[in-house]
This record gives C-alpha cells, structure tokens and sequence, in this order.
C-alpha cells in the first residue's frame, strides 16, 4: 500500500501536466485578432471586443477555415498596431498600406475602397481644389491613422494635423475654431457627425484627397501567416456576391441606432417561450451585454407570443417555426432554429444594442456559430 500511494501521485501529477500542456497548446494555437477601436463601419469597440464589417468578414472567414480565433479590444489605433509588430496580435481586421506597416505586417487582398477627404465648418469654409490649398491652414486627424505613402510624407512635410485619440476631439476642436479641417475617412466622419450633431454644420470638400484600400494584416511573425492563400479566396469571394458591401451598409446602420442613450429607452421585457427555458443563462447574457434596463420573464402557459408582441420594448426569445406570420414582427436569428421575435414598433436602439452584443459574444467566443459561406 505504501508503494502505490508514490505511483498514484505520480500519475496525477502527470496527467495534470498533459492536461496544462493541452490548455497551453490549445491557446497558442488560438489566433488573435484586434483592430481601430474607432473606425465605422469597418471596426470600432464594443465592450471588450471589435464590431463591425472588418469583425464580421475576418469572423466568417475563420469559421469557414474551422480556426478557433477571438476579437480583442486592444487599446487605442497605435498601441494596436504596436502589439502586431510584437506579434502580441496576430490579424487586424482593418488597415491601409504603408512603407512602415509593409515591415512587420503582410496585407490580404483587399475588402473594400475607403475615400479620405477634408471636412470642414459651413461658415468656414475657405477655396479647396487641391491638397496645396491645405498648406498654411491646421488640420486635425487620429493618431495612428494612414493615407497611405504618398499622402502620409505630403502631410509629413506640408501640412500642420494635429492629432487626437477619439473622434469626440475633432468636431470639439473644428467647432471652437482651433483648426480649419477634418482629415479623416469619409465614412467614419459621416457617421460621426450625424452622431454628433454636426451633419448640418459641417461639409465635405470635393474631390476626396485620396482612395485607399481597406485590408485584413497579418503580422509577419505570426504562425499562422500561412493561412493568406485560403483566406484571399474567401474574402474574393465575398466581395464578388456583394456581401461585403451588405456588411458595410448594416454596421453604418447599426452604428448609429446603437449610439442611443440605454436610459432613454426604458425598460425591455425579455421573454423566452416555455419550451426553450434552458435558454434563459444565454438571453440573460443578451441582454446584460447590451446595457439595457432588461428583465427575463418566462413565458407563461396561458400566454402567446401576440400578448407580449403588443407591449412597448419586448422581445420574445422562441423557436423560428413558432414565430407569427404577420408583417408587423421582425427576427433575430441566434442560430438556424432559434432567435428573437419582436413588433417592429420597438424602439430601434434595443434591437441595435442587442445584435451588437450578439456579434460580439461571437468575436470573443461566448458563443460559437459556424458561418457558411453562400457560394
């Protein structure tokens, strides 16, 4: 007996030891993605995560590869950048091209086409032909941003930008005076300024001052830097059956409605049907992430999902063929089978918040859903 006590020890202690190898293996072999925590449609921070249509498209082409991968929120533009050049980061999920970039990082073909243009003060408006008429005036951009080689040494050299960490600080500083322009990409700026109030103050100069391309990066120290052959196909792929631009058009979309003050909205009723009542972990989990003033009900037997549509702000979490067929509902689609019905009245800023945080339980891997590419 006291032999075996010395034997069982040790075939504890080895098993602990494959098993922490396994663990150790298994996250290593994990690929990690971040990206600009303020640049939409493409990519900005939702909780501790990446959203938007660079998440989703990198999200859809890992899944079609079977890789386990999660999307990291990283810290600011810079330090996301930094963190691939230590290979701390494996795939960004967004970024143009440049000399300095081309050193630590390989480039897939590109997703999409970004104009940069000047944005400036109706009342302030001064003659602009070319990026000559800029030199003499202050500009204003993110750090960390690009607009490629040519347009990055013209600034270096030309041009007076200051540079900020949040979108907030451009139209503060446009607005008071202290610059004569936005240096910025097209669609974020847009977004942003109908966000913020400034779509009515503000204008863009004609012609853009460049086209860049929007990539995904790879860092070049990274081990899975073999998967760019794969990965370029799939991204083709959907950029030729339109589903990239269907991705960028429901994150500008997205973007603006979940930008809507959780307290104004009021309370939400959450119910989920009887028969899917091992679901509730999950919908509490929705719902949490989503910040709203939500409570989780159970769906009482004697209840029907018409009942509930009728009140203001509920949603019902059910079977798809157990929905209603009337026009006035709308669906979520959580997985092949199940999801959320609710009245399209709903307040939109609910449904924003909520498919937001769906997306990004998918990019962190909370929940997992294998996508199929539609070919």
């Amino acid at each position: 007996m006291r032999i075996a006590k010395p034997i069982i020890l040790s075939t504890f202690f080895l098993s602990f030891f494959i098993l922490f190898c396994s663990i150790l293996s298994a996250s290593e072999n994990r690929i990690i993605c971040s990206g600009h925590p303020d640049y939409p449609p493409f990519m900005w921070q939702h909780e501790n995560t990446i959203v938007g249509a660079g998440s989703e498209l990198i999200r859809m082409v890992f899944n079609e590869l079977g890789k386990d991968f999660v999307i990291e929120y990283s810290g600011p533009w810079a330090r996301a950048q930094e963190m691939a050049q230590r290979n701390k980061i494996d795939f960004l999920v967004g970024a143009y091209s440049n000399a300095h970039r081309r050193t630590y990082m390989d480039y897939l073909v590109p997703y999409a086409k970004d104009p940069t243009s000047i944005f400036v003060l109706k009342k302030n408006k001064f003659v602009f032909n070319h990026r000559d008429d800029l030199i003499g005036k202050k500009g204003i951009t993110m750090f960390g941003d690009s607009f490629g080689d040519d347009l990055d040494i013209f600034i270096k050299e030309k041009l007076k930008v200051l540079r900020v960490y949040d979108s907030k600080s451009l139209f503060k500083q446009l607005s008071s005076g202290r610059v004569d322009y936005i240096l910025w990409g097209d669609y974020p700026c847009q977004i942003n300024a109908v966000m913020k109030g400034f779509d009515n103050q503000i204008d863009k100069a004609v012609p853009p001052l460049v086209f860049e391309n929007m990539h995904i990066t790879v860092s070049k120290k990274s081990s899975h830097a073999a998967l760019l052959p794969a990965m370029n196909k799939i991204i083709v792929q959907l950029k030729n059956n339109g589903s990239i631009q269907k991705m960028l058009d429901k994150y500008m979309d997205l973007y603006i409605k979940s930008n809507t003050d959780a307290d104004a909205i009021g309370d939400v009723d959450v119910f989920i049907a009887k028969t899917l009542s091992h679901k509730r972990q999950l919908v509490s989990q929705i719902s949490k992430r989503s910040q709203l003033k939500s409570s989780i009900k159970l769906l009482a037997a004697d209840q029907n999902i018409f009942s509930v549509l009728s009140q203001r702000n509920t949603l019902v979490y059910t079977c798809k063929n157990l929905v209603p067929d009337y026009n006035e509902t709308r669906w979520i689609s959580i997985n092949d089978s199940e999801g959320f019905v609710f009245n399209k009245k709903i307040d939109k800023g609910v449904i924003a918040l909520l498919r937001l945080s769906y997306e990004s339980m998918m990019n962190d891997g909370t929940i997992k859903i294998e996508t199929k590419i539609k070919k």
